[in-house]
Formats: C-alpha cells, sequence, structure tokens
C-alpha cells in the first residue's frame, strides 16, 4: 500500500497528545505511514512535551524519521496550519486527524483500501475523499 500522511495541527494540548499518540501507534497497523504533527505556537512547557512524545514514538519506524514537527512561532489559522501540514506531506494518501482522536484498531486499514486501487495507488475516478 501507498505511504499515508496524517497531518494534525495542536497547540497546548499534551492532555490529548498522549493518549492521541498511544492510540495512533498501538492501533495502527499500516506501519508505512508518516505524522506531521503541526505546532501552532504552543507554550514553552507544551513544546518540551511535545519534543518527549516524539523521542518515545520515533522507535516506531526505522530511522526515525517518520515523525515531522512544524513549530509555529506565532499562532497561525487552522486551515493555514492544516495547508502547511499537507505540503511538508510526503505520503501518497493525506489524512487530517485532530489532535483529541483516539483511534481505534485496525482504523487505517479500511481506509486507505477504499481509496486505492489494486495496486495501492489512488483512484482519482472513483473517490475523493473517505
Amino acid at each position: 500500500m501507498s505511504n499515508t500522511s496524517i497531518v494534525t495541527i495542536t497547540r497546548n494540548n499534551s492532555k490529548y497528545l498522549d493518549p492521541f499518540f498511544k492510540a495512533l501507534y498501538e492501533n495502527t497497523k499500516i506501519k508505512d505511514f508518516e505524522l506531521v504533527l503541526v505546532d501552532n505556537a504552543s507554550n514553552d512547557s507544551e513544546a518540551k512535551h511535545i519534543d518527549s512524545l516524539i523521542r518515545e514514538y520515533e522507535y516506531y519506524h526505522e530511522g526515525g524519521d517518520k515523525i515531522k514537527l512544524i513549530r509555529n512561532k506565532e499562532m497561525k489559522s487552522f486551515a493555514a496550519n492544516c495547508n502547511e501540514g499537507a505540503r511538508q506531506a510526503t505520503g501518497g494518501f493525506l489524512m487530517f486527524l485532530n489532535d483529541d482522536t483516539e483511534v481505534q484498531p485496525n482504523w487505517l486499514d479500511p481506509l486507505v483500501v477504499t481509496a486505492a486501487n489494486d495496486d495501492g495507488h489512488y483512484q482519482s475516478d472513483r473517490i475523493a475523499a473517505v
């Protein structure tokens, strides 16, 4: 299957990020994904917490390069953050996932299968969003 980029926007939400990361990495069968995390100008303690979460979960990906952190110095709109996350994404599929989401087991496979051809590539003539 093609690589999936998951774009998540956060700002001072460590109470949500802990369960978000735990659920994402424990309940995602497809390990061929990258997380693009956009920190929308969190305060210093929250930024440090984000850094520690990234260090903790990087081991799920060989090389530790599948978590991209975009850190804003000043707050931007949600749409601007989504657009920046999408620009930095490299996956064949793009997903936007809120930071207060706790995904369930086997959540990503059916979405990718629905959007993909038999060869694992996007079917532009059939499906635009799942």
